[in-house]
Parts: C-alpha cells; structure tokens; sequence
C-alpha cells in the first residue's frame, strides 16, 4: 500500500533547504534530487528509515533518530543533536551543478507531524531564535494563554 500514496515534501519557508516529509517523500529519490537533498534525518524506527541504491547512499549523509511513533515518547534527549546536525548540514554550500540552488536537508518521521515537525520547531527556537509562543500565529493553533 505504501506505493499508493503521493510523496510530496513541505518546504520551511523561512529556511532556504529545509524541508519536512512523511516516510514517502523520504523515500523517493526523484524529490530528493529535485530538491538537492544532500541531508536526511530520520527520526522512525528503523523499519521506516529509508532504504535507497548504491548510487543515492553516496550522495546523500543521513542520521538516524531511533524515535518511535508514540505519543508517549520522549524526544528531548534526541533535540540538540538533531538541531546541531541540522544546523551543519544548512551551513554547507552548495556544490558546482547549481550554485543559486542551496543544499538541501529533510527531516521526516513517519507522518510527516508530529516528531518532524518537533525537530523542526526546536532547530527553528535554537538558531534562529524562534520564541516558543509563535506557535499560536501558525494556521489551527490555538492561544491558550
């Protein structure tokens, strides 16, 4: 069932190649390329880390959050290093085929919400100074103050 879903990524409009996924767009190397994808960090078990040929695994650095799909999982302890990884990957530049085009990193957990999206959000306050109460200006949130 899993090739019947359409595999898409969501740029992070403040941050020229960052990107977030399901474990479907992680997978297709036709997105990954099209988006210069160079960095992947998983955070799934391991049966939903990508598995990609020969070729595309020399391209590409990956980092691998043994993260469960839980509501009940604990993240913390995996957030600096994921944000530091990020971060890194962000300051490389881009190699000879396109210059304008920057290097891109994806982010995915299995949905594409909860666990990447959390990443996401910890590497955006720690860097880029995001102050935690922004979330209640994002589309379906709800100020709970």
């Amino acid at each position: 069932m899993d090739t019947l879903k359409d595999a898409d990524l969501c740029a992070i409009a403040v941050i020229p190649g960052l990107y977030i996924s399901d474990r479907f767009g992680a997978r297709s190397q036709f997105l990954l390329r099209s988006h210069n994808i160079k960095y992947v960090l998983s955070a799934t078990c391991e049966q939903d880390v990508p598995r990609w040929d020969e070729t595309t695994l020399t391209k590409i650095s990956t980092m691998h959050l043994d993260i469960d799909d839980h509501p009940m999982q604990d993240i913390l302890c995996y957030l600096k290093q994921a944000c530091d990884w990020i971060h890194a990957a962000l300051e490389e530049k881009p190699d000879g085929t396109d210059p304008q085009k920057p290097v891109g990193v994806l982010v995915h957990c299995v949905q594409g919400i909860s666990r990447s999206g959390a990443i996401v959000v910890a590497y955006l306050m720690r860097y880029h100074s995001l102050p935690i109460r922004m979330h209640s200006r994002w589309p379906g949130s709800t100020d709970r103050s």
